[in-house]
């Protein structure tokens, strides 16, 4: 059982119940944790090397100035998680859904989110640095003061995305996006 600020190495943790449990400060080096929920659990400060989420439930869970590197989460559920100020490099995320997930003030690299719900998330005051997005659902998020150049966002769902000039300049889209991005600014195309 994880114990607020323990250190855990070459560990399994496998359906394992610790929502609304504080657990801060814990620290997880070549880990698997699978199948196990956190719903509304505090991990703050929390550090996560080498560490592979399978099935993981996070929902609600906080998770704000955490640090991820080399981190796998595979089919995870991280609806509304903060995860803001946190640290994230060489991190891969498929078949996850995190709508409403905060991750405002983050600095990402080397970050992979593929085939994931990310609608209604923030995107706020981020740091990106080679972050690819691959047939990701980003309708409704939002990306203030968090420039998107170099993003490629083509395969991906931006319906109600929410940004200015400055965060889109250099984004990259396909025709249909660019039409729909077009109409934000007011302008009309005949």
């Amino acid at each position: 059982m994880l114990e607020k600020g323990q250190d855990y190495e070459s560990a399994a943790f496998i359906q394992e119940d610790y929502d609304e449990k504080d657990l801060k400060a814990l620290e997880l080096n070549d880990c698997t944790v699978e199948k196990c929920t956190f719903r509304r659990s505090n991990l703050m400060n929390s550090s996560f090397k080498e560490v592979a989420f399978k099935g993981v439930d996070f929902s609600g869970c906080n998770l704000s100035r955490c640090s991820f590197r080399d981190v796998v989460f595979s089919n995870c559920r991280l609806i509304g998680a903060n995860l803001s100020e946190g640290f994230f490099q060489n991190v891969e995320a498929f078949g996850c859904n995190a709508e409403y997930m905060n991750l405002s003030a983050s600095k990402m690299r080397w970050v992979q989110l593929k085939d994931s719900k990310l609608n209604s998330a923030a995107f706020e005051s981020m740091k990106m640095e080679n972050v690819i997005f691959e047939k990701c659902d980003l309708s409704e998020t939002t990306w203030h003061h968090t420039p998107m150049k170099g993003l490629d966002v083509s395969s991906c769902e931006i319906t109600g995305l929410s940004a200015g000039e400055y965060e889109l300049k250099g984004v990259k889209i396909d025709a249909m996006q660019a039409v729909y991005l077009v109409g934000l600014f007011g302008i009309k195309i005949k």
